[in-house]
């Protein structure tokens, strides 16, 4: 789990992971290159492999969480 906060126009750059990740929205919005928009108290989900981009629309806060899947290097 990591607690991220950004500011206006910031966020992860294009990545992937080998685990799927919970975010959730503690303050603001996002927009998800996947998901779409998740605003505050929102939970988005991605799955493992597919590169996916979160960028803020405004400043926000997310904690992020990876869930490790059995099998799967770290």
């Amino acid at each position: 789990m990591t607690l991220f906060a950004f500011d206006a126009d910031e966020g992860l750059s294009e990545q992937s992971t080998p685990h799927d990740a919970i975010v959730q929205i503690r303050k603001g919005a996002l927009t998800g290159e996947i998901t779409g928009v998740c605003t505050g108290g929102a939970h988005c989900a991605y799955r493992r492999r597919p590169p996916h981009a979160l960028i803020g629309a405004g400043r926000f806060k997310m904690l992020l969480t990876l869930l490790k899947n059995p099998g799967t290097p770290t």
